[in-house]
């Protein structure tokens, strides 16, 4: 696991974040896999890891890729892990990594600086082109070398996009969750350090559904909704028994089909 995890940690309802005050900040929730990034003197991405420390093998086409930011390690979500992401690595072609933070710059560990300061030195990174293609007349890619027919795929800062910071947080939610349907918010204590205990919160639309038990387990329960099935975390059993009716707190459904996403019993209903 990593020691410099900049990911957010804990759960917030958009109620309670609609009254954070000017202290907070907010950036959309990209849907992806925690990618923590080096880069060398030049700039170029020479390692990708995950959550766990170890390296993310998907991602090995953006090392040597130019981030614009030296010496550095940078926080972000790698889009080609989840269903959303890889629709928009399809969409745009090549895959990105979204970033969010700063762990290091210039080989001076940022650790100890502000959310507001570390995402700054973000937006103001010096970016450069380094298109290895030219476009012909019809809008056709040719390799500079040897001319001949390529895919597009910049190696340069628009692979590493910035997660904006906002500080309308219903603004962002109508624009980036009601109409182009993201995740959620990440709701950011501007502040704060890197790793601060409560400085980065998750917002996401919760829904419920009520599900019948099917089976229960020492850790584990599972449910049937609609036909459908899928097993939830139930440690201490909760009292559960097979034809008990549970409602389920969840984060919308996977696309694959209508297996609620990070669903958690919320209660039993007893009443049904």
């Amino acid at each position: 696991m990593l020691v410099d995890y900049a990911g957010a940690r804990g759960r917030l309802t958009l109620d309670r974040a609609y009254h954070l005050g000017d202290a907070w900040g907010f950036q959309p929730k990209i849907d992806g896999c925690y990618a923590r990034v080096s880069t060398d003197r030049e700039g170029r991405a020479v390692r990708i890891l995950g959550r766990n420390g170890r390296e993310i093998i998907g991602a090995r086409d953006l090392l040597g890729t130019h981030t614009g930011l030296r010496n550095a390690v940078l926080c972000g979500e790698w889009d080609g892990g989840t269903e959303a992401g890889r629709r928009a690595t399809a969409r745009r072609g090549y895959s990105a990594i979204h970033v969010f933070d700063l762990a290091m710059l210039a080989g001076q560990v940022v650790h100890s600086w502000e959310f507001a300061r570390r995402h700054a030195c973000l937006t103001g990174r010096a970016l450069t082109r380094w298109d290895l293609w030219t476009v012909d007349a019809e809008g056709r890619a040719h390799e500079r070398t040897t001319g001949r027919f390529v895919r597009p795929v910049p190696v340069d800062g628009r692979r590493w996009p910035i997660v904006p910071l906002e500080s309308n947080c219903g603004a962002l939610w109508r624009d980036y969750v009601d109409r182009e349907g993201g995740e959620g918010l990440v709701a950011v204590r501007l502040d704060a350090p890197l790793g601060a205990r409560n400085a980065k919160r998750k917002i996401k639309a919760t829904d419920t559904i009520d599900a019948t038990v099917t089976e229960v387990g020492k850790r584990a329960a599972q449910l049937v909704w609609r036909g459908h099935t899928f097993v939830v975390s139930a440690r201490g059993s909760m009292g559960l028994k097979v034809g008990d009716v549970v409602e389920v707190a969840h984060d919308g459904f996977y696309e694959a089909g209508a297996t609620p996403r990070f669903a958690r019993i919320a209660r039993r209903r007893d009443d049904l």
